[in-house]
């Protein structure tokens, strides 16, 4: 019989007490992750499990935390470099920021980051980060591979997005099951999967993208042109260039898709288990009031008028 396949490193700071828990697994993790650090959290404790398995040239890391953000700086790209690509995928909901831009990953999506530049991970502070981590040397994957930005683009639009994250979840399934051969082949098919993103690709159009980032903020009243140019890494004016060129405003479409919202919540009310109001609230208007004009307005009902 061959040797016992398992992990190259494995712990848990559960049970350290004060803040001696972070800084056991920022000790480990530098080494895992190549330099990408979690933040300490506001309140001492920090249970949190991890384990790395070796694929040759490739490296998987498991790991399971509190909802703090980590960051991958400058000062760690200096102290630690490291010119790899990392396929990360979550068991639970996630965000990733690089390069001025930003994507939100639902449970079981996948995106790539860059490790030779800066990036930041973020989650829920109500939520565990429970992730794979799949390293991958950058030579093993250029130069057919698009950049990673357009890379996050296609996968978080596009059904072979979906795809990928299907696949690192089964190998995340063939790791845990001690099953090495399966893994490494699953690896190859990883790269085969990033390669078909790839392939014919352009860089999208940013306006899709700042319309996917508005519709997944509408709950905000807050929410302004200044917002998303923060989010996108560019200026407001850029911002109101890039809905001007479909005839349209981010003021107007931000109504229209919370209108839009809203009435689909009242429609598949049945019976109604919430007031106009609260979906009102939850649609990002601040003032039940003037909702209700401006649904009339869209729609030529009153909003009382649609639903059960």
């Amino acid at each position: 019989m061959g040797a016992v396949w398992g992990p190259t490193l494995r712990g848990s700071t559960r049970g350290m007490p004060g803040w001696s828990g972070h800084d056991r697994f920022c000790e480990a993790i530098a080494e895992v992750y190549v330099g990408v650090l979690p933040r300490r959290p506001q309140r001492p404790g920090f249970d949190a499990d991890f384990a790395t398995y070796e694929f040759g040239g490739a490296a998987l890391g498991l790991i399971d935390t509190p909802g703090v953000w980590a960051d991958r700086t400058k000062h760690s790209i200096t102290q630690v470099p490291d010119d790899a690509l990392f396929i990360n995928h979550g068991a639970t909901p996630w965000g990733l920021r690089q390069g001025g831009l930003e994507w939100a990953a639902t449970r079981g999506a996948a995106l790539v980051l860059d490790n030779a530049r800066p990036f930041t991970v973020t989650v829920s502070p109500n939520r565990r980060l429970r992730l794979t981590s799949l390293r991958i040397p950058r030579a093993l994957v250029e130069p057919r591979l698009a950049t990673p930005g357009v890379l996050n683009d296609v996968l978080a639009r596009a059904a072979v997005g979906s795809v990928l994250g299907t696949q690192v979840g089964l190998l995340t399934s063939a790791v845990r099951g001690g099953l090495p051969q399966v893994a490494r082949a699953m690896v190859d098919t990883v790269i085969e999967i990033l390669d078909a993103a790839s392939r014919g690709v352009s860089p999208p159009d940013r306006v899709s993208t700042m319309k996917a980032y508005v519709d997944s903020r509408l709950a905000d009243p807050t929410l302004n042109a200044a917002d998303v140019a923060r989010a996108f890494g560019c200026s407001v004016r850029t911002v109101h260039e890039r809905f001007a060129r479909e005839g349209t405003t981010l003021g107007a479409y931000l109504r229209t898709a919370r209108l839009d919202r809203a009435r689909d919540l009242l429609l598949a009310a049945a019976p109604r288990t919430r007031t106009i109001a609260a979906i009102a609230r939850e649609c990002g208007f601040a003032d039940t009031g003037t909702f209700h004009r401006a649904y009339r307005a869209r729609f030529g009902i009153s909003p009382a008028a649609d639903g059960p």
